[in-house]
């Protein structure tokens, strides 16, 4: 019995840690997607740039804060120097974006939404591999 609490309670333990860490990542996402939809919309609307390369611009940006914020507010720490940090969330991200421009290709084309309307259909579907991907590789 005692074994199972054990194992019990190093679980409740381990989920808090992840559900800690999510939350604080999803404040984090907030701030940030408000300023890639931002992006997303200046270069599109305004400067005019085609929505799937306005999706790769806003991305970048959004990419390295989501790094820079994450280090210093949501997982704290990091197992890797800083440059391989880097270079291991674009790794990461190259999944993400395409995602997103596979998502929002399907949106527009497909469902004749507007571009930034499948731009945020697809951050929210890429939030959690974005996640998932930081926690397991990046910030273990």
């Amino acid at each position: 019995m005692i074994l199972y609490m054990k194992i019990l309670y190093n679980y409740v333990n381990k989920f808090n840690f992840i559900y800690e860490k999510m939350v604080r990542y999803f404040a984090v996402a907030l701030v940030l997607v408000a300023f890639e939809m931002e992006a997303f919309i200046f270069l599109n609307s305004y400067l005019q740039i085609y929505y799937v390369i306005a999706i790769v611009i806003s991305f970048v940006i959004a990419t390295v804060l989501n790094w820079y914020f994450s280090k210093k507010i949501v997982f704290k720490n990091g197992s890797e120097k800083i440059g391989k940090e880097i270079i291991m969330i674009f790794v990461g991200s190259i999944f993400g974006v395409l995602l997103q421009i596979f998502i929002t290709i399907i949106c527009v084309e497909h469902f004749k939404l507007l571009p930034y309307i499948g731009k945020f259909i697809s951050m929210a579907v890429t939030f959690f591999w974005n996640f998932w991907f930081r926690l397991k590789f990046v910030f273990k």
